[in-house]
């Protein structure tokens, strides 16, 4: 607001931080960063300012930017990612995407979204899925489950209306005995994720919002003193940057797939590997601690398995489908312990099995599991077949080497055995050695030969695997690959309220400071929502940057 707002010493906030250099003062804040020790000891000379300073621009950062935008404010975006202008192409690997850059998981993604058909029914079904049907209760307060679905409704309205193209995949979440089910309505995106978000960023370049690409947020600003948020510290090319918020800042940074320590320190599951945008590093998390947020549901994802390798310098997870029935998943010491066909084994909630914790040997038995399988599942196509398309439309296969971009799984899996990805043996006993310790040989042997038994005779006795998908391994050689927990997206971060404000640990708010999409996501417990990351993308972005323009800009 162009007048000056009192302090409880009398001071307008630009003079309370000018007059702070002089010794108008304040005790220093316990574990103040850089950023705020700077605005403690100077007048911050700001190098941009606007109203409100999304922080990412990924699915949710692109809505709430044209939310806010649309709502009379103005708008800077800052990316970590950098542009493609920057990096010298036009249009990427596919002609058709002609987007700035950015993007997140939501450019490479299915384009699946959320909307509901009614609010209340929708809050209960999320409720629900967060644990509200269990007597601890749920982790996400019904009032944010509530405005969640009063937001999510209208996805499909919005979606019309920004020029989205899709299709209805009808009533598709992932429990269908939860109360609300029969609203949870799904709906698909023509040309997948990056037709969603190109759709979007067209709309950002029209309106003129200004982003800054190779630009990652480092450290919030806080009024000395006090935990308002009134800008950001980045960096460019190694230099500081000072950001004015002069209403708010909206983190979107996506999950924290690529961030060894804090998935290490939060998931009961380790090591996870992930495919998606390299980016997501949980930069948005680390700032909002130090701003003295809470966090919430970082013990949670969205996720199944996936084959990683030590080896691989993109450092990325990939699927691993056989294209053949004649393979199946042993533990670590080589023992069968499932039907692998059984419905676990998704991309939403599969992830679960690895967290089951071995008391007498003291480790986790699947982290990893090994997919073992023979020369004729081999020859019969490529196990990484996400995206695999001509032209390639979503995955890690739609963007240029220089954001994160790989060449497509070899056809016969050929190239994969020369890089050492994919282990082999001429035997059973070769390929336990081949996979080490503390593979054991004998295990695996005997529980191929049982395996191959029930092939025969068309009964699997202990799992109970469909006849139809029992095929021997007999056909040497053999191979196995290493499956770990992880493979979509995580979704904690920053504690919100029903308006995406950020809170601290006793639930006051953070003033000025707001999290969208999966940074934070109200998802928790189980990933209860088919569509639920870019539905809720749509859904937080429009709350936080409605609310966030709101705001009364402080001079």
């Amino acid at each position: 607001m162009k007048g000056k707002r009192e302090t409880n010493k009398g001071l307008s906030r630009r003079d309370f931080i000018r007059k702070t250099a002089s010794g108008v003062g304040v005790a220093a804040i316990t574990g103040i960063g850089a950023a705020n020790a700077k605005a403690k000891e100077t007048s911050i000379k700001w190098d941009h300012e606007a109203d409100v300073v999304v922080v990412g621009y990924g699915g949710a950062g692109v809505v709430a930017a044209i939310t806010a935008h649309d709502a009379g404010a103005k708008v800077l975006v800052i990316e970590k990612s950098p542009s493609l202008a920057s990096l010298g192409i036009t249009d990427g690997k596919i002609p058709a995407q002609q987007i700035s850059g950015g993007g997140g998981n939501t450019h490479i993604s299915m384009g699946q979204f959320c909307s509901p058909t009614n609010a209340e029914d929708a809050a209960n079904y999320l409720y629900a899925g967060c644990g509200g049907l269990d007597e601890g209760g749920s982790l996400t307060p019904m009032e944010v489950c509530r405005a969640w679905a009063e937001e999510a409704v209208k996805n499909k309205a919005w979606a019309d209306e920004m020029g989205i193209p899709s299709t209805s995949m009808g009533n598709r979440s992932e429990f269908d005995h939860f109360p609300g089910y029969s609203a949870m309505y799904v709906y698909s995106t023509k040309g997948f994720g990056q037709v969603w978000f190109k759709v979007l960023d067209d709309h950002v370049q029209k309106r003129g919002i200004k982003i800054l690409f190779d630009t990652p947020g480092k450290e919030l600003i806080q009024e000395p003193g006090a935990k308002t948020v009134i800008g950001i510290r980045a960096q460019n090319n190694g230099k500081d940057l000072y950001i004015k918020a002069v209403k708010g800042v909206i983190l979107s940074t996506g999950g924290i797939e690529f961030n060894e320590k804090l998935k290490n320190q939060f998931f009961k599951c380790y090591p996870m590997k992930f495919y998606g945008w390299g980016y997501n590093t949980g930069d948005g998390v680390i700032m909002a601690q130090k701003a003295g947020a809470d966090i919430w549901n970082m013990s949670n994802l969205c996720g199944g398995c996936c084959t990683w390798s030590p080896d691989d310098p993109v450092n990325v997870g990939h699927s691993a489908n056989p294209r053949r029935s004649n393979y199946i998943w042993v533990d670590k010491f080589g023992s069968r312990f499932m039907n692998e066909r059984d419905q676990r084994d998704n991309p939403h909630k599969g992830w679960m099995l690895f967290s089951e914790f071995d008391l007498s040997r003291a480790t986790y038995p699947y982290i990893p599991h090994y997919l073992v399988f023979d020369e004729t599942a081999r020859l019969a196509g490529p196990l990484d077949s996400f995206g695999r398309t001509d032209p390639p439309q979503m995955g890690r296969l739609v963007l240029p080497a220089a954001l994160g971009g790989y060449e497509p799984w070899s056809e016969d899996n050929s190239v994969e055995i020369e890089k050492g990805w994919i282990r082999k043996g001429k035997t059973i006993e070769a390929l336990a050695a081949a996979i080490g310790a503390p593979m054991d040989a004998a295990a695996l042997k005997k529980t191929v030969e049982t395996y191959n038994g029930y092939c025969a005779t068309k009964i699997d006795s202990e799992f109970g695997r469909d006849k139809s998908s029992l095929a021997p391994i007999e056909t040497p050689p053999f191979y196995a690959v290493p499956l770990y927990p992880g493979l979509v997206s995580t979704t904690g971060g920053p504690a919100i309220n029903g308006k995406h404000q950020v809170i601290d640990p006793d639930g006051n708010l953070i003033p000025r400071l707001y999290a969208a999409g999966t940074c934070g996501s109200v998802v928790t417990r189980v990933y209860s929502v088919t569509g639920g990351n870019i539905g809720g993308c749509m859904a937080s972005g429009r709350i936080s940057g409605r609310n966030a323009a709101a705001e009364k800009g402080w001079s």
